[in-house]
């Protein structure tokens, strides 16, 4: 009923591990100051055109992105906006069970945004251009 809780295990770098308990709740759009839907295009190192969605919402100085694609709803990371750059990342599972890391750095103008993207695919590296506007 829109709230969670449970037992978080971890496993440290260093070999420590442990758990913590969590709880949790369930936002929606009208928690945020803002909310705002791009639009996305670009082509991915394996040749695919993709269209995806980010949704981005704000609450105060802090920014959150959730990206929306064929076959992957993920959440983004490292999301920041200064002046007219923008850069986040995500991180995903291919079909054949490979990570993408792929970390999004445009400048917006208006309601249009252009870039480039750098990927890390199990080593192998590269960037993509993609652009997008504001829905």
């Amino acid at each position: 009923q829109n709230a969670c809780s449970g037992v978080a295990k971890y496993a440290a770098d260093d070999g420590e591990t442990g758990e913590f308990k969590f709880t949790g709740k369930r936002l929606g759009e009208a928690d945020f100051d803002e909310v705002q839907a791009w639009k996305l295009k670009f082509t991915g190192p394996d040749e695919i055109e993709r269209t995806p969605t980010v949704m981005v919402f704000s609450q105060g100085e802090q920014l959150f992105a959730w990206y929306s694609s064929e076959g992957y709803e993920l959440p983004a990371t490292n999301i920041t906006a200064t002046d007219d750059k923008v850069e986040m990342s995500i991180s995903a599972q291919t079909p054949d069970d490979q990570t993408i890391d792929v970390t999004f750095t445009g400048t917006v103008n208006g309601d249009q945004v252009k870039g480039e993207a750098d990927f890390d695919l199990e080593g192998q590296t590269g960037t993509f251009d993609f652009e997008g506007s504001l829905q």
